[in-house]
């Protein structure tokens, strides 16, 4: 082959074999189909980078956008090259889901169970089922107040025995009673976006980067007002319940 590419699942080591083929000629690439990898500033300031980013020695790196390239820069000092794609397409099904084009689409990150949570030892709040459940408490208050038609595309819910029950059950309570609507979590993010008005996206979600580069309207929705409001440069993170009803009221001309 003359070029095999490796995305962000598996990052810190090259395999041995790939100095062979790049020896000779092969072109080895690693590309990002998330945006959710770096150490986003939060209201205190920088935080600590993830393990293995340092230690990385790949050789072309595919990536979203100029910040996402100045981290790379920043924190991995071995030789490479780069180039600037924008949001890199990774899966899609056949399965078709009608979206209104006046809807509110939510992307969220299901959290673990708080046993599991807790022992990411993480510096934050956001993965413990509290952030999820109130971040889809208060974006459905507000979108029931104005009557605004929701959905939500959920990750691997369905799939995966350690998501916190409670979120399970608050999300499918909402669905029976049709405050919103469940979207199959095999349908690319890209094509739901691009059907709808605006999004609001869990801090910090690819799909915010995705709706930006379709130039909808959305927002990162902090519940914990931990992140710092430009902790993606492109994209505004809101921590506040009021500003966030005002930006829904303005973005569908409430």
């Amino acid at each position: 082959a003359k070029a095999y590419y490796f995305h962000n699942s598996g990052w810190i080591y090259r395999p041995i074999w790939m100095h062979l083929v790049e020896s000779k000629g092969a072109r080895i690439v690693f590309y990002y189909y998330s945006y959710n990898c770096m150490n986003f500033k939060s209201i205190e300031g920088e935080r600590q980078i993830n393990y293995g980013i340092e230690t990385m020695t790949w050789t072309n790196y595919l990536l979203w956008d100029e910040q996402h390239n100045l981290w790379l820069q920043r924190y991995n000092k071995h030789p490479k090259s780069t180039s600037i794609t924008g949001p890199v397409w990774f899966s899609d099904s056949e399965k078709e889901q009608i979206i209104e084009e006046d809807a509110l689409m939510i992307f969220d990150i299901p959290p673990f169970k708080e046993s599991i949570s807790l022992g990411f030892g993480l510096d934050m709040e956001l993965h413990l089922p509290s952030g999820p459940i109130k971040f889809l408490e208060d974006i459905l208050k507000i979108s029931k107040k104005y009557g605004i038609k929701t959905y939500i595309k959920s990750k691997r819910l369905e799939s995966n025995p350690n998501i916190d029950k409670r979120y399970i059950s608050l999300l499918n309570n909402y669905s029976k009673s049709g405050v919103i609507s469940l979207v199959d979590s095999r349908i690319s993010a890209d094509k739901l976006i691009s059907r709808c008005k605006a999004t609001i996206n869990y801090p910090f979600t690819s799909t915010g980067i995705i709706s930006f580069s379709q130039n909808k309207p959305t927002i990162y929705y902090d519940p914990t007002n931990f992140f710092h409001p430009y902790a993606v440069s492109s994209v505004e993170c809101i921590g506040n319940e009021k500003i966030l009803e005002d930006w829904i009221k303005e973005t569908f001309n409430y």
